[in-house]
């Protein structure tokens, strides 16, 4: 696991607002995902986790206050919308996430890189070599 992944334990992840930090540690991932909201669905990318919000990247983030359902199979993240940047969102999460699961998110999101640019290896090979 990325040393950089959570960076507060939860014992410490409260005290955080007393000093100007977030109150919560951010787990980074980049795992795509699927956002929905009364306005339809889309794909998205949790771009960070922690046990009270996520950042989220989307083509067209709804707006602050929306509910959202963030679906990343088995898991599903319920919240609203916190705040809008352009192509990405924060989301506070109706219910705490178990510490455990944004380790074990942080975990699957370092699978996944690792497997997306061996997908990406194999596509430039079979190019290189002129095979489909």
């Amino acid at each position: 696991m990325d040393s950089q992944a959570v960076n507060l334990p939860p014992e410490e992840a409260g005290s955080a607002s007393k000093h100007g930090r977030r109150g919560a540690a951010r787990a980074r991932l980049a795992l795509p995902a699927r956002l929905t909201t009364c306005a339809g669905t889309q794909p998205c990318m949790i771009l960070n986790a922690s046990v009270t919000g996520a950042q989220i990247g989307c083509e067209t983030p709804p707006a602050k206050g929306v509910m959202a359902v963030i679906d990343f199979p088995p898991i599903e993240f319920f919240g609203s919308v916190a705040w809008v940047r352009t192509t990405r969102f924060g989301m506070r999460f109706e219910e705490p996430l178990p510490y455990d699961l944004i380790v074990e998110l942080r975990y699957k999101a370092d699978r996944y890189e690792r497997a997306e640019r061996c997908r990406l290896l194999q596509l430039a090979q079979d190019f290189v070599s002129g095979r489909d």
